[in-house]
């Protein structure tokens, strides 16, 4: 069996594991791609998305949601508009969507394409630049000093080709949106595929908290037990696991760091698991792209996973 990076296998130590199982051979997983949040931080989306598209998928309705457009729709609401997208929360987001429906990653890409005006970047570097040119934008300057400001960022940032953010920053500029909040821009840019947006029909999920005091060996059959269902899961875990940075006392660090941002939470959907060793390894598919290179699996347990998303 082969794995492909962005593909991780995490241990795990208590888990019995059971069958083998690679949900990219078996399901309508291998269909839907392994998606890269380029740098905006919106991982809870990326891999909601995914979720989602798998159960349209299964449902025998090849629609795939757009990310970017689920985390959007999570932020209304939130102190009357949030100005950045990052970070989030996947069961609010799916209640929201629940309610207002999702769109088409097509649809969304070829709007956005408008903007920045067809120079090929994706969707999450938008994103991701819009985020950059909010916050270094400022009011004391002219709007010349602001674009030039921005455009000094961008360029030394490792998320963005070479000059590919240039047609986008012109763009922005010419209409005097440059530096403007990014929910409200991208609402502005994702007005036209309103039109489309669809509901989410026969559809539950269930969540799972890590609370304090919950056996490990629990949570592990639950993981175990849903794939043996050929049915992915999100998982929300410290990001330190998934680095080659040492994280000292990784029980504790994980265990805390919802009070007190001991380490970043990340989202990841589980979609396989083996047993090597006495342990068990799960396949993840990690939205941090070609070019987070994990060199191999490693052992660093028990891995603790704060909250359990999956499709029922």
């Amino acid at each position: 069996m082969a794995f492909l990076w962005p593909l991780f296998f995490l241990s795990m130590l208590f888990a019995d594991c059971g069958n083998e199982v690679d949900l990219n051979v078996d399901t309508v997983l291998k269909d839907i791609a392994t998606l890269d949040q380029d740098g905006a931080g919106l991982c809870y989306a990326f891999t909601m998305a995914q979720l989602l598209e798998f159960k349209f998928r299964s449902e025998g309705r090849p629609y795939s949601p757009s990310a970017v457009d689920l985390s959007l729709t999570t932020h209304e609401g939130i102190f009357i508009d949030s100005d950045s997208l990052v970070g989030g929360n996947e069961d609010d987001l799916f209640k929201k969507a629940l309610a207002k429906g999702v769109v088409s990653k097509e649809c969304v890409e070829k709007e956005v394409a408008k903007y920045t005006r067809q120079n090929n970047l994706t969707v999450a570097e938008y994103v991701h630049l819009l985020e950059i040119a909010s916050t270094k934008f400022s009011s004391l300057n002219v709007p010349m000093a602001n674009k030039l400001n921005i455009e000094n960022v961008l360029s030394t940032d490792a998320h963005l080709k070479t000059c590919s953010y240039l047609p986008a920053v012109d763009a922005l500029y010419s209409i005097g949106l440059l530096g403007d909040s990014v929910t409200s821009i991208l609402k502005k840019v994702f007005s036209f595929c309103d039109e489309e947006r669809i509901k989410i029909t026969n559809t539950r999920f269930n969540m799972i908290k890590r609370i304090q005091g919950k056996k490990d060996e629990d949570i592990e059959q639950f993981i175990e037990e849903t794939l043996d269902q050929k049915k992915p899961l999100v998982l929300d875990l410290c990001a330190e696991a998934l680095t080659d940075i040492p994280v000292p006392n990784y029980y504790e660090s994980a265990q805390k760091s919802r009070r007190e941002e001991i380490c970043g939470r990340h989202s990841v959907l589980a979609v396989g698991k083996r047993r090597i060793k006495g342990q068990c390894q799960y396949l993840i598919r990690n939205s941090w792209g070609a070019k987070w290179d994990p060199v191999g699996p490693r052992v660093r347990a028990p891995q603790k996973v704060e909250n359990i998303m999956m499709p029922v």
